[in-house]
């Protein structure tokens, strides 16, 4: 049985790596999609318009575009706690590797 569980423990970290590599990619599409769904239907505004809530550029677009999702009563605002709360086990795994 000993020999056994070096094997076991050798699965169960590549099973967890594999979870957090998925998260990291699963957060990253879910963030271009919500980002580059905003920015669409900002483009069909006139290029004046100062009704742009996403430009180009803007500092922390994710939190800005899960604020808008919310003002839209597109999500409600639990679904944006429990996204933000996804998004920071995001970047604790892409920041500290443990």
């Amino acid at each position: 049985m000993r020999a056994k569980l070096p094997a076991l423990e050798k699965n169960i970290l590549k099973y967890r790596a594999l979870q957090m590599v998925l998260l990291i990619h699963q957060v990253e599409s879910l963030r271009t999609f919500i980002i580059g769904s905003i920015r669409s239907s900002e483009s069909l505004l006139p290029r004046d318009s100062n009704l742009r809530a996403l430009p180009e550029g803007v500092k922390r677009p994710m939190e800005k575009a899960l604020n808008i999702l919310v003002t839209k009563e597109i999500i409600t605002e639990k679904e944006s706690e429990d996204l933000q709360g996804i998004i920071e086990v995001r970047n604790q795994i892409g920041h500290k590797v443990h």
